[in-house]
Order: C-alpha cells, then structure tokens, then sequence
C-alpha cells in the first residue's frame, strides 16, 4: 500500500470515528474531536529538521505534508512538531539527533535502583533513557 493510500486510509477511518462517536465519548475525543490540524509546508518540515539535526521518516513527512500537524490521534491526540520542539528546549538535555538507546525491551536490573542509583544523572524515570525519541501523543498525566 502506497503512503497515499494509508493517509486516503486513516482520513477515513476519522472520519467514520466522528460520526460514530457524534458525542466524543471515547477517551481523548473531547479534545481532538477526531479533527486534525492543518497540514504544514515543506519549508516548516525542513527547518524542524534542520533544527533538531534529524530526517523525518517518510511516512510522517507525508503524514505533516498531507493530511495534518497533529490533532486527532491516540488519547489525547498527536503533538504538532513545532509544540514537542517547545518541550525539547524546555528539557534540554534531550536530543533527537543522538541514537534511540534501546533497540529491544529493556529494564533495569532492580539492585541497582537502591536510593544512590536514583540519585545519580541517569535515573530509571530521566530524560536520557529517551534520546533520540520523539514524543508523538499523550495519555495525560505525563504518561
């Protein structure tokens, strides 16, 4: 299935969403209300890019290009670019340029999460466990 198919595919899919749910009663619906924000330019997509030393996969640039920046998404919906660039200069000690430390499941060994492990740079729950990840969505409460 081509990119063009899977965006024509997913316009779809929201739009029987919204006329199922007339009342947006499914979780996170009341905030996006299964619509999603108007698509950006191609010069947009490229200062993102340049800006945070990255190439977006072609399926999301087709996604921005196309069919919308953010909005209706899982839970609460999908984080426009430009507001997860506003969080990264808020947390600053997280880059997408760097590589995605985990290629498989990870978790810790639990001895070493004794209070002097947790006190140190790299917790179990900071910021760079997640280099190199993009935040797309949340599920509220920070999760």
């Amino acid at each position: 299935m081509t990119s063009f198919d899977s965006l024509k595919r997913l316009q779809a899919n929201l739009d029987a969403l919204r006329q199922q749910d007339r009342h947006f009663q499914l979780f996170g619906a009341s905030q996006h209300h299964y619509q999603l924000n108007l698509p950006v330019t191609p010069q947009e997509v490229a200062a993102f890019e340049q800006k945070h030393g990255i190439v977006l996969p072609e399926d999301y640039r087709s996604f921005l290009l196309c069919l919308g920046n953010g909005g209706a998404g899982p839970d609460y919906g999908l984080f426009p670019p430009r507001e997860y660039g506003r969080e990264l200069e808020k947390l600053q000690e997280i880059s997408l340029a760097l590589p995605f430390l985990h290629q498989s499941s990870w978790q810790p060994d639990p001895q070493t999460l004794d209070a002097e492990a947790l006190a140190e740079q790299h917790t179990y729950f900071g910021n760079y466990w997640v280099q190199g990840a993009m935040r797309m969505c949340h599920g509220g409460c920070g999760i």
